[in-house]
């Protein structure tokens, strides 16, 4: 193993750490490679001081300025731009790629040559969705979202037949055309990692919700985002009576038809006690939702709840404000 492949190695395996990437800058600078080694400096510094720090716009753009005249150089083919869209780096590698399903297939083999620690993809077109979700180069994906409307029934069936998403913690499936086949399909996945997942206009609709509630193993899942769906109280009651989703920090339910008896038996399940945010804007839930949510002997955790919309009415908002505090309530 050379001495870059070992300091790479460092870097995977500590990748929240900077000090593994600080000491290959200073190998990168030793062994004539001063801009990649100045890039990864300023983008651990940009990405320690934070968006509302004065120095994050000098470091951004001078980060920005070598990334420009380097990409080539540095990132090989991925900087083409008539093959990947967009590459998004973090802290000196590239983190992100903004890339068609074939054209992940297609560079599968070089993609983690020059991109070691790339660990999202957002994907802009579809494909062949076999071989994209077969790719070795799949089992090193965290994070995985979609442009609209790409990631049809084919896709799904395609995810749920993956041996290489062990690692994948967040799934974005918003604005996707699922529907109850496109949802069966991503339930009987394999993804036994994952943390988020977001399916908010997706047509699901109670049956495709139920079929995601009585599917795989979710007992990970600590986010789950279904706005949007047409969802009922019987989606509720299938959330209610699921084991799976016992991890659950935080829910959204928004703009769906979800009324107080439907918050009722989630308030009155267990298993949702980790909850910490529920979002049930605009849901008709009334007074008796709110009271149901107060009644709770699992939801003392909360700390951010949405109610706009849902017309609980002074009384009951005055109460969750009692109980939860002003700074907690959306209402």
């Amino acid at each position: 193993m050379s001495d870059e492949d070992a300091l790479l190695g460092a870097i995977r395996d500590d990748p929240d750490d900077d000090t593994p990437r600080l000491v290959y800058a200073d190998w990168l600078q030793e062994n004539g490679d001063p801009e990649r080694a100045e890039f990864i400096r300023l983008e651990c510094e940009a990405d320690r001081a934070g968006r509302d720090s004065p120095t994050y716009v000098p470091l951004l753009r001078r980060s920005s300025r070598l990334l420009e005249a380097n990409a080539g150089r540095w990132f090989g083919p991925l900087a083409d731009e008539r093959v990947v869209e967009h590459l998004i780096t973090r802290r000196g590698f590239i983190d992100r790629l903004v890339l068609s399903v074939d054209a992940f297939t297609e560079l599968n083999g070089v993609i983690f040559t020059h991109a070691p620690l790339v660990a999202g993809l957002h994907v802009v077109a579809g494909g062949d969705w076999g071989a994209f979700f077969a790719s070795p180069g799949m089992a090193a994906i965290r994070t995985l979202s979609f442009v609209d409307g790409v990631f049809t029934t084919e896709a799904a069936e395609a995810l749920a037949g993956s041996d290489q998403l062990d690692d994948l913690v967040e799934l974005n499936l918003d604005r996707q055309p699922l529907g109850l086949h496109g949802m069966e399909a991503v339930a009987s996945a394999t993804l036994w990692n994952l943390e988020a997942l977001s399916a908010s206009e997706s047509g699901l609709g109670d049956y495709g919700a139920e079929a995601l509630f009585a599917g795989g193993p979710f007992e990970y899942l600590r986010d789950l985002d279904l706005s949007e769906n047409e969802l009922t109280d019987a989606a509720c009651h299938a959330l209610a009576e699921s084991p799976n989703f016992g991890r659950l920090e935080r829910l959204a339910l928004c703009d769906n038809r979800i009324t107080a008896l439907g918050v009722e038996r989630l308030a009155a399940a267990p298993h949702l006690n980790r909850l910490r945010s529920l979002n049930l804007y605009s849901n008709p839930i009334g007074p008796a939702g709110g009271r149901a949510i107060l009644a709770s002997r699992y939801w003392g955790g909360l700390r951010d709840l949405n109610v706009i919309g849902c017309g609980v009415g002074i009384e009951v908002a005055g109460d969750l404000r009692w109980v939860y505090g002003d700074h907690a309530i959306k209402v």
